[in-house]
């Protein structure tokens, strides 16, 4: 099963530091399934990429995965599991066996999150990653806790991605609970002075944008995340409506 929040091309992903990595991730993959995935040829055995890789999508996930799950010293139980959840969900459970074979190899490896995420930011649309954000807190708070050092990293990838101060904020906000600066305002993308016209223009963009029924059609995973935003925006909404005094 594909996803269809990302609408890159396929392939671009076969060249510059993405593909130097996975390449190095699929040539070191030793495979104890015995289900065909290496193939002999001339004496040797081979991986192919088309029996692990989806599409550029699950390419993406997999580096930035590894990235984050290093950030704080080593990956979690718990952020593992998390991903596996995901992956399961997008891609089937045999596909991900293969992915988290991949994975396992690029945790040993140096990942350059500039060129990277430079490279990524060249192909994918803003939107997308936003969602591409929206994944990887996900994986940081997997163990209820984002870690300053993953958090970090997040602003930089987010840098990378040329994604503004104003949407990384709100993203925290979705994660980071009780910490400054990210508060209802935050989450409604609006500064404490906002006037009652901005706030209202502010919630109606968030909640067209997060409503539940414009991603219904990409499966009930993205239905589900979607409808939690539009909750917490509906919620960030009311206790600024209650500290304005608004009606």
């Amino acid at each position: 099963m594909t996803t269809n929040w990302i609408l890159a091309g396929l392939g671009w992903m076969a060249g510059g530091p993405v593909g130097a990595l996975i390449g190095f991730a699929l040539g070191t993959v030793i495979d104890n399934s015995g289900d065909g995935a290496f193939a002999k040829k001339s004496g040797r055995r081979t991986f192919r990429r088309e029996d692990v890789l989806t599409d550029d999508l699950s390419t993406v996930l997999l580096v930035l995965t590894a990235a984050l799950m290093k950030a704080d010293g080593s990956p979690k139980k718990a952020e593992l599991e998390y991903v596996k959840e995901y992956f399961k969900r997008q891609f089937g459970v045999e596909a991900t066996k293969k992915h988290m074979l991949v994975l396992r190899n690029l945790l040993k490896k140096p990942i350059s999150v500039r060129q990277v995420s430079m490279q990524i930011a060249q192909h994918m649309a803003h939107p997308q990653r936003l969602q591409l954000l929206h994944y990887l807190f996900g994986i940081a708070n997997a163990d209820g806790h984002i870690h300053k050092a993953e958090e970090r990293l997040l602003h930089t990838i987010a840098g990378y991605f040329r994604v503004s101060s104003a949407d990384f904020t709100r993203i925290a906000s979705f994660y980071i609970k009780k910490s400054p600066g990210y508060d209802a305002f935050s989450i409604l993308g609006v500064s404490r002075s906002a006037t009652p016209e901005e706030i209202k223009k502010a919630y109606r963009n968030l909640a067209g944008k997060y409503h539940p029924d414009r991603v219904a059609h990409q499966g009930e995973t993205h239905r589900k995340a979607a409808e939690e935003k539009f909750k917490n925006i509906q919620k960030a909404y009311e206790e600024v409506k209650r500290q304005r005094g608004m009606r």
